[in-house]
């Protein structure tokens, strides 16, 4: 016999809050890890995209944290910035938030689909830095200084872009089939242009499906290629660096195969305590 509870499935420890960004409203997906924070506070894993997200990241967390000598997840908060409605991605508002603005106005990208405007990606990372965190840590004990940002294909390219750009704002980046043909190579010619004297003092992820867009060999080939560039001239900068290529994944799917991986290098990139 089925009773009807009348509420959907709730991610158990998980908080929904909204506020404003610089590119309009937003929802706010918080997941508090188990037991008592650390002195400084939990260090903060930002995830992009949350609507689609921020569910499996938070799976992918509370399966490990309770065993970090087996797993090596040790705690920190995950919080989802997501947008208002219920579609996994708002494509018009993402493409605003996490991407610069464009070198080329005539860019197209080259799966010929069409394109959103960009040019947030610099607010963005304000926002996430500034008046998110501050609000957060006027509701729950967080280190401001310990944050990581982790985020799937255009989310990636921020994740990477933000690294490149200001290198300071993040200590973990993870960027799961990030789209680095953006703006005809963007994100690594400014990877290029940093320096290895300044060392920047972060650790990063990038994870890549073999079969990113299944029947377009050109497009899977394209991404393989700029994913690997982008992490050699990374470790030529100096920070700790993995690549890791998922066999068989693909865009959709390459974010739920390395979303376990990503909890693990946040935690070490994070420097948690147990």
């Amino acid at each position: 016999m089925l009773r009807d509870v009348k509420r959907g499935y709730a991610l158990p420890e998980t908080h929904e809050f909204t506020t404003t960004g610089p590119g309009g409203d937003h929802r706010i997906f918080v997941a508090v890890p188990p037991g008592n924070p650390p002195v400084s506070g939990y260090p903060v894993l930002f995830v992009t995209d949350a609507n689609a997200v921020f569910g499996v990241a938070v799976d992918a967390a509370r399966l490990q944290m309770p065993w970090p000598e087996v797993s090596a997840v040790t705690p920190f908060m995950i919080v989802g910035i997501g947008y208002p409605g219920r579609l996994p991605f708002d494509h018009r508002r993402r493409s605003w938030d996490l991407a610069p603005r464009l070198r080329n106005p005539s860019w197209r990208s080259p799966l010929g689909l069409p394109w959103h405007r960009p040019g947030g990606a610099d607010a963005f990372v304000d926002f996430l830095t500034g008046p998110l965190i501050e609000a957060l840590g006027k509701r729950y004990p967080v280190d401001g200084t310990a944050c990581g940002i982790c985020g799937l294909s255009l989310g990636g390219t921020f994740a990477l872009y933000a690294y490149a750009t200001r290198p300071d704002m993040f200590i973990f980046h993870a960027a799961i089939s990030p789209a680095l043909w953006f703006d005809d190579g963007r994100v690594i010619d400014e990877l290029k242009r940093l320096s290895a004297q300044s060392r920047p003092k972060t650790r990063v992820f990038i994870g890549v499906g073999g079969e990113e867009i299944p029947g377009e060999p050109g497009v899977c080939e394209m991404m393989l290629d700029m994913s690997h560039e982008a992490a050699r001239e990374i470790e030529r900068i100096g920070s700790r660096t993995l690549l890791v290529e998922y066999d068989g994944e693909n865009h959709q799917s390459t974010i739920i195969a390395a979303m376990p991986r990503v909890m693990r290098e946040a935690a070490a990139g994070l420097r948690c305590v147990g």
